[in-house]
């Protein structure tokens, strides 16, 4: 309040809205009054005097009204004069006035805040349809790359079967390693738009989360920080909050990348602190540092992918990895950060049911012997449909390779088969198509689907495309022998 021109910072004084005095008299009836006798006119009303006006008998109130709604009263009181019929008048239409600015700031204030609310949205909106569209792009790459994977790592995988010399086999398990590491690139390039569907969301204690990305990120926190000769302090604040329904390794990476992004943030030490809390019912985890702080155009494009400010060190996607991990989830992440002021990331996930114990670990039964099968293996890539068949041939199979599902629906009607591998993805007939027409011909022989497009189907929709399972490229060796000695070894104990 300013009073007399200096802002006055005691406690204003509130008049009883009802009972006590002129002014509630003025707010129930939403009109002026103007009287000579302040007491007697509270005796004729029966209203209480207010304690402190009785030394004034003369008394000015009319209500500031705005839309059929009283915001407040504009009082005067004097002890010399009574006041005029004009003055009731200029007092009234100053009433006016200000009613309709109180009424304009909180209209204002309304408007400013929906428009802030509808700009985040828009905001949010563009950076989901940005990230569908490199999304998508990003599908189409990820199929002929990992095409080419898959006969890398197919072929290494299969020689390290058989080489025993220790410098071949490292040399191969370096292939293999970055074989695996690229497909790992892939397949975060896919995980901006996927909605996981095919690993159900099981409850998890989110403070355990955030210990096991601290244990992760363990090195860079402790161990390289003093070996520079760096303070960097890290403490958790973990309140007891509900369970929440999610994928442990996504929500994971998600706190991994969070924590990576501080440290980097702190290069000369400071301070890391991790919290989790119940809030407005739902779980908020808090990742802040006291690191160098963002502008607001940082800021503003720190979820984009591809955008950072670590230069070649940095690959720009691990900020909208983990916008999409948690938008998965059903939550938010937002950022709040000024240059020098460090940064903290708050993200919000709804609660889900309480964490339930381990289950016991299933006690391991001994393999029953299994029969070779013949197998055929279709897609139009040679070099992956070959390594396909000699995965399989290594383990004793028989295999028959086509490179189109034309040519494969004929000849499964043709011959007997015991397993069908198709590739999703092929020119004039698809991998769908081939499983539909083999579960017409022979609905108990089993369809594994081979994709490069990371398809992810629940149990529902695989058996409504005839489909038994789906093996995303590039296949590992013993993920395929695995699944195929499953069909062996219930071919095996049938009648």
């Amino acid at each position: 309040r300013i009073r007399d021109g200096v802002r006055d910072d005691h406690e204003p004084r509130r008049y009883p809205t009802s009972g006590v005095g002129l002014v509630a008299v003025v707010l129930e009836s939403g009109r002026p009054l103007r009287t000579d006798d302040y007491a007697a006119e509270c005796a004729g009303r029966g209203v209480k005097p207010v304690a402190g006006a009785l030394d004034m008998r003369y008394w000015l109130g009319v209500p500031l009204s705005a839309r059929d709604r009283v915001l407040g009263m504009l009082v005067l009181r004097s002890n010399e004069r009574p006041f005029t019929e004009a003055e009731e008048g200029l007092l009234l239409n100053t009433a006016h006035l200000t009613a309709l600015a109180l009424s304009s700031v909180r209209l204002y204030e309304e408007r400013t805040r929906a428009y802030g609310e509808l700009a985040a949205a828009q905001d949010q909106l563009v950076r989901t349809e940005k990230l569908r569209a490199l999304g998508e792009m990003a599908s189409g790459v990820a199929h002929d790359f990992n095409n080419l994977l898959a006969s890398v790592l197919g072929r290494a995988q299969l020689l390290l079967r058989r080489v025993q010399e220790p410098q071949l086999r490292q040399w191969l398990q370096v292939i293999e390693r970055s074989a695996l590491d690229g497909a790992q690139t892939v397949k975060r390039l896919q995980e901006f738009t996927r909605i996981r569907r095919d690993q159900a969301l099981v409850p998890l204690d989110v403070n355990e989360v955030v210990r096991d990305a601290l244990d992760i990120t363990q090195s860079r926190w402790k161990e390289e920080p003093t070996s520079r000769g760096v303070t960097l302090e890290v403490r958790t604040v973990l309140g007891k909050v509900p369970a929440v329904l999610g994928d442990a390794a996504e929500l994971r990476e998600a706190m991994t990348n969070l924590i990576l992004n501080a440290l980097d943030a702190m290069p000369e030490g400071g301070n890391l602190t991790l919290s989790t809390a119940l809030v407005d019912g739902r779980i908020e985890i808090a990742v802040a540092d006291s690191g160098v702080g963002m502008t607001p155009e940082v800021r503003d494009k720190v979820f984009d992918p591809f955008f950072t400010t670590k230069g070649p060190q940095g690959t720009g996607l691990g900020l909208s990895m983990t916008y999409g991990i948690i938008s998965r989830h059903g939550g938010s992440i937002a950022v709040e950060s000024e240059p020098g002021q460090g940064t903290t990331f708050r993200l919000s996930l709804p609660r889900g049911t309480d964490v339930p114990g381990a289950p016991p670990a299933p006690i391991p039964l001994s393999s029953p012997p299994v029969r070779a099968l013949r197998c055929l293996v279709v897609d139009d890539e040679p070099p992956v449909r070959a390594v396909i068949a000699d995965i399989l041939e290594s383990a004793g199979h028989a295999v028959v390779q086509l490179g189109d599902g034309g040519e494969a629906i004929a000849r499964f009607a043709a011959e007997p088969f015991d397993l069908v591998v198709t590739d999703l993805a092929m020119p004039r007939v698809s991998g769908w198509q081939v499983a539909r027409a083999v579960k017409r011909v022979s609905p108990q022989v089993p369809v594994f689907l081979i994709t490069g497009f990371g398809v992810e189907l629940t149990a529902e929709e695989r058996r409504a495309h005839g489909v038994d399972l789906v093996l995303v490229k590039p296949l590992q060796i013993e993920e395929i022998l695995e699944a195929v000695a499953e069909v062996a070894r219930s071919h095996t104990s049938a009648p």
